[in-house]
């Protein structure tokens, strides 16, 4: 008797526990993992007030770690992030509070706001990875300079800074690839998982159009660079099952069927349909 193909789930369960009255079996649709790299997950209600009010500037300053030539910006981790820098190419999301020396309450404090304005924040910004919390101490060099903006901001006066960088999507950018560039698959692998990640973290907060956006520039730019051998090949194939497994996923949820279809049978001739589960259920929801 043909019992047709057979699916292998990723991972067993045991049927006594949803033999019960009222069980429900859960199915993680969305691919997340890429070769071991998870998208940082951020708290989008980062709402209590950041770090504290510090007594001696001079003291503190032992403590950290200059981050440029110049000696202006000063850096201590208090907790550490995660994942690839911050690309340039990045919209990034960050909470912080300020502080003036021996001040109780901050002087200045914002939630998910793109703050790379003044001099010494973007610097700042620049050494932190998703998830990490630091404080900053900043000469006025680089922040409010020698006039300030009386009351509220002090004129020539250090402050400290404390940051979340709560997440970076890397925004999308229009133009075509340079197909004659050396070492094209290197390049190509770093943009694809960061489109990635992004796309991840986009899903998950049901931005799917944007996300099936970002999936489907990773695919076009896999399919058009170069491979040098059988290593980057098998490569990008694994990149390609999951960027084609979470689109599906997408125009599912976006209720367009036909695109659905059409990444399901790119996974089929990939021939990760028939043994992927998570493949077949999107492929059964499409039709």
């Amino acid at each position: 008797m043909d019992m047709g193909p057979k699916i292998v789930l990723d991972e067993g369960f045991d049927l006594s526990q949803v033999q019960t009255t009222g069980s429900v079996l859960h199915i993680n649709e969305i691919c997340e993992e890429i070769e071991g790299t998870e998208p940082g997950e951020t708290d989008n209600n980062f709402v209590d007030l950041i770090g504290e009010s510090v007594r001696d500037f001079n003291k503190l300053a032992k403590k950290t770690t200059t981050i440029d030539s110049n000696g202006f910006v000063k850096k201590l981790i208090l907790e550490e992030g995660g994942g690839m820098p911050i690309d340039e190419d990045c919209t990034i999301y960050v909470a912080f509070s300020a502080y003036w020396e021996n001040e109780n309450e901050p002087f200045d404090e914002v939630d998910l706001k793109d703050v790379g304005i003044l001099p010494g924040l973007e610097m700042a910004l620049k050494t932190m990875l998703v998830g990490e919390l630091s404080l900053f101490l900043f000469s006025h060099e680089v922040m409010y300079g020698e006039m300030g903006i009386p009351p509220r901001i002090r004129a020539a006066a250090q402050c400290v800074f404390y940051i979340k960088l709560l997440k970076s999507i890397l925004t999308p950018k229009q133009g075509k690839l340079n197909l004659s560039e050396s070492n094209m698959f290197q390049r190509v692998h770093k943009e694809v998982k960061m489109l990635y990640s992004s796309g991840a973290v986009l899903y998950k907060s049901m931005n799917l159009p944007l996300a099936a956006n970002l999936f489907n520039k990773a695919v076009t730019m896999l399919h058009k660079c170069r491979l040098a051998d059988e290593a980057e090949e098998k490569i990008q194939e694994k990149l390609l099952k999951k960027l084609y497994l979470n689109l599906a996923v997408c125009y599912n949820k976006l209720r367009v069927p036909l695109k659905a279809c059409i990444a399901c049978n790119e996974l089929n001739r990939l021939n990760n349909l028939w043994n992927n589960s998570k493949a077949l259920f999107q492929n059964a929801k499409a039709l």
